[in-house]
Parts: structure tokens; sequence; C-alpha cells
């Protein structure tokens, strides 16, 4: 059974390098998202360098702001969307979704702590889906705030799911230090 890691493993397989384009929507969200992303480092950070792009979600309908935060998911080996709603930017999606071309990635739904999804995690894993399929790329819905980490929404998540959830994560979650980010959009 795969868990989490083996799935970003097999996205940055043959990479030395690494573009992670970061949306949130608040600052519990972007607290979710710099979990994430500490977890994603401090896994790979060996092999891989990393490079990340921090954008709150209010920015993206911006016109010059959004055409960056486009030509940055467009580069995006990951993308880790930190939302707690439904994205009203569509527009946005499909701009990116153009300049990208069709090249792989993985697309990554940080949901809230819950032992059920809501009604609006659920309605956004169904977008990010359709995002992810007319993309061509890999999607997962995760919280790494709980053990159950990923909806079982697709095929492959399907076998993803928490109780392989690595310790380490449940561990730097659990620390209260403050986000080792900033960036534009603090």
């Amino acid at each position: 059974m795969k868990d989490i890691t083996s799935k970003i493993a097999k996205s940055l397989q043959g990479k030395d390098h690494c573009h992670v384009l970061v949306v949130y929507e608040n600052h519990e969200a972007r607290d979710r998202a710099t979990a994430a992303c500490d977890f994603l480092v401090q896994k790979f950070w060996t092999d891989i360098e990393f490079e990340f792009y921090w954008w709150r979600m209010e920015y993206l309908n911006a016109p010059e702001l959004g055409e960056r935060a486009a030509l940055n998911a467009a580069d995006a080996d990951i993308l880790f969307f930190a939302l707690n709603s439904l994205p009203v930017q569509s527009s946005w999606f499909d701009r990116w979704l153009t300049h990208r071309g069709g090249r792989p990635g993985l697309l990554v739904q940080l949901t809230e702590i819950a032992t059920n999804p809501s009604p609006g995690e659920t309605a956004t894993a169904r977008f990010f889906q359709e995002i992810t399929s007319r993309g061509a790329m890999d999607f997962l819905s995760a919280s790494p705030h709980r053990t159950e980490d990923l909806l079982h929404d697709n095929e492959d998540s399907a076998e993803l799911r928490g109780s392989d959830f690595t310790s380490d994560l449940d561990e730097m979650l659990r620390r209260t230090t403050p986000p080792s980010h900033s960036g534009l959009n603090e």
C-alpha cells in the first residue's frame, strides 16, 4: 500500500529541482500549507532543490499578480491548494492550464481537520479532479492533520489511505513554531 510520501516521490522522480506552487485562503490554510511544505523539504531536501511560490487566493484575480501566479502554476511540479471553499477564480485555472500545455505534475488539495470531509471540501475536491483531468496531472486530497488523510475520489488516491501516513508529518504538525516562510502575500 502506498502513502502520500510515495506519491510525491513518484512525481519527483528524476528531478534535481522542483517548483512548488502554494495557494492558500487564510492564516489557518497557510498553516496547513506550511506544514506540507516543511514535510516536503524534510523528506526530500537531500536529493532535490525546492523553489516555492506562495500566493494568497484573493490575489489571483488581480491582473498582473494573477498572471504571475498563473505562470508560476504552469511551471510548478507540485501544486498545494489550501482552500476551505470552492475557488471563485475559475478563469485563473483556465489560464494556467493553457500556459502549462499538458505538462505532468501533482496537485494536492490540503483539507481542514475533520473526521469526514465537509460538503465544501468534497465539492472542492471534485473541482480539482476536473482541473487535473483537463491538465493531465495527478491529484491527491489530503489533510496533514488527520490520519485518514486521503479521500478516495479517484483510482490513484483510493490506494493511499492515511494508515500509511508518516509519523514525521504528524510530529511536525504538533510543533507550535511559526511558519518558516514568508512572502509577497503576507
